[in-house]
């Protein structure tokens, strides 16, 4: 009898420290997920990169050639859902990677108009400048507009050759489920399934002894 109300009381402080835990391991795993999410892998962009790929390219040039507008957002932005129909300026542009493949990528005009751009618009220009590489991020596609067709034609470019897959590209990579976080969330989610078994086992214990009193 002694053994088993030892045995009852083990399960009885285990049961409570399941139930005190698992809400705050919910949270801790949400917090962690919510801001520490890695960077989402990439491969280096080449022209044997194939389409639906996340790639990297390291830019030294690039030249704006066509402007598109009221474009479908890929990502999500400040008041903005995915998907929403907005007024935004993008470029579509032809660059040169450091490994020295070419391209076409697409980018917003903020990003192409900033700073760090600066020095990688003069190079293509000016073969004697060796800038800094600004990275790229972006999913290559094989789309391209009828403008930028017509740009490539005008001077003699083809684009198969200049760019088989093109990039739709951004300055910030994108994230990744944190693996971390959904793992506390899940021992959260076990800790407090445990919790409610042998809360169970507990109280069928002492209805039953109630029953034999």
């Amino acid at each position: 009898m002694e053994i088993e109300e030892k045995k009852e009381k083990t399960i009885k402080i285990i049961k409570n420290i399941l139930c005190a835990t698992f809400v705050p391991l919910i949270i801790l795993g949400c917090y962690i997920g919510v801001n520490f999410k890695p960077d989402k892998e990439f491969v280096k962009y080449s022209h044997e990169t194939p389409e639906n790929t996340y790639v990297a390219v390291d830019i030294v040039a690039i030249q704006a050639c066509v402007e598109s507008y009221d474009v479908v957002l890929e990502n999500e932005g400040t008041e903005i859902v995915k998907g929403d129909q907005v007024s935004v300026t993008e470029y579509e542009c032809v660059f040169v990677s450091d490994d020295g493949y070419t391209g076409i990528i697409t980018i917003d005009e903020v990003i192409y108009n900033g700073e760090q751009m600066k020095p990688i618009i003069a190079a293509m220009s000016d073969v004697t400048l060796s800038p800094e590489p600004v990275r790229f991020y972006g999913n290559t596609t094989t789309e391209i507009s009828s403008k930028m067709e017509e740009w490539l034609a005008e001077g003699g470019f083809d684009p198969d050759i200049m760019a088989p897959v093109r990039i739709k590209g951004s300055i910030m990579p994108e994230k990744e489920v944190s693996k971390v976080g959904t793992a506390i969330i899940f021992v959260g989610i076990f800790a407090g399934l445990a919790g409610f078994v042998l809360a169970l086992m507990v109280n069928l214990k002492q209805g039953k002894r109630e029953r034999q009193a």
